[in-house]
């Protein structure tokens, strides 16, 4: 049960596509940060892994960065932006 919403409302016909589908839509990105990245497995790795749990509205990206100072223009243009990992 979602904070707020009785079980009821979420699968309740009136809505067209029910609150279960648009909450599961809501697109979700995460990535890795860091400079001269495009070695790292790690895109690969979580698709996969997004892919085989069927967690469809997930995505991983990398982010590559000259310096630090590029780090909060990822955080302001990204939107759906919910977790990063860091790599030196």
């Amino acid at each position: 049960e979602l904070p707020g919403l009785k079980t009821s409302t979420i699968f309740n016909p009136k809505y067209k596509n029910g609150i279960k589908n648009k909450l599961q839509k809501k697109q979700r990105k995460f990535g890795l940060v860091g400079k001269n990245i495009n070695y790292s497995f790690s895109k690969k790795y979580f698709t996969e892994k997004f892919t085989q749990n069927h967690f469809h509205n997930c995505d991983y990206g990398n982010y590559d960065i000259e310096n630090i100072k590029a780090f909060t223009e990822i955080i302001k243009k990204s939107k759906g932006l919910v977790g990063l990992n860091v790599t030196i």
